[in-house]
């Protein structure tokens, strides 16, 4: 299984995107963020890596 944050700047697309791949069997979606601030924040909890 593939697990993925999703950047997306504009929320409707953002949650068009999330929406689409929670139908998939083999996506996890495990985050979301409009930034890539956030995103790396996300990662770095998520996976306690330093990006």
């Amino acid at each position: 299984m593939l697990t993925i944050v999703i950047v997306e700047k504009e929320p409707f697309t953002l949650l068009g995107i999330k929406t689409a791949l929670s139908q998939t069997h083999n996506i996890k979606v495990s985050g979301e963020a409009t930034c890539t601030e956030i995103a790396f924040q996300l990662v770095e909890q998520k996976w306690s890596l330093k990006l």
